[in-house]
């Protein structure tokens, strides 16, 4: 009885490590558009050939190419020009372990950062951040508009409209660096340019009106003797 429970048990063993071996690993995470170093580690093979890379919707990338030997260590460059797609790749190979011809695959992973994907609480921070900032940006031009109209749009006026443009800016910068969403970065880029005239060259518009229509006014209530 124990000889066979020690059976089933180095069995179990043996089934879990050739499933560990055989199970398809990741290369990581890489950002759109960059280089991508394929690689594979085999200190008995006296080659490694990679088959195919595919795109995440299965069309083939490249097939077929010889990966460079150095020491147990084998290589090949994707070149970042093929790297046009978001989500996860394939690379399958083959080398002759032990003289034994054997397959290969693993996978990697393209976005907009090259880092890891960010957690559900991250995301959420960067949906509200991102409405607050569109909600603000809204108002402040709305606010603007109505401070112009009367002609009493002030330096205060102007501090708000540049303060807000440059908090979009800098969270362009955060959430491409952190989260990296494509749909994100393509609305704040039109963001970024809409606002530099709405609320940047605008807002010095409306503060050179104002300034023009005060002094004016000054001028007038001067050459009145002071008598309105």
């Amino acid at each position: 009885m124990n000889c066979k429970r020690n059976f089933y048990l180095i069995a179990f063993i043996f089934l879990l490590f050739v499933w560990s071996a055989s199970a398809q690993q990741t290369l990581g995470y890489f950002k759109l558009n960059s280089d991508v170093l394929l690689t594979q580690v085999c200190n008995n093979c006296t080659y490694n050939n990679i088959s195919y890379v595919t795109y995440p919707n299965l069309t083939s990338i490249i097939s077929e190419h010889n990966m460079t030997k150095n020491g147990v260590k084998y290589s090949y460059l994707l070149d970042g020009a093929n790297i046009t797609e978001y989500g996860e790749y394939t690379v399958c190979g083959y080398g002759d372990i032990d003289g034994t011809l054997t397959t290969w695959c693993y996978n990697f992973f393209v976005n907009g950062t090259g880092r890891i994907e960010p957690s559900g609480s991250v995301l959420t921070f960067f949906i509200i951040a991102f409405l607050l900032i569109c909600g603000f940006l809204t108002y402040i031009f709305i606010y603007s508009l109505g401070h112009a109209i009367k002609k009493d749009f002030d330096m205060i006026d102007l501090a708000f409209n540049w303060g807000i443009y440059f908090a979009l800016f800098a969270f362009f910068v955060l959430q491409t660096q952190y989260l990296g969403s494509p749909i994100m970065s393509n609305i704040l880029d039109w963001l970024i340019y809409v606002g530099a005239f709405t609320h940047v060259f605008a807002s010095t518009v409306f503060l050179f009106i104002s300034m023009m229509r005060a002094s004016m006014e000054k001028k007038n209530f001067t050459q009145s003797g002071g008598m309105s």
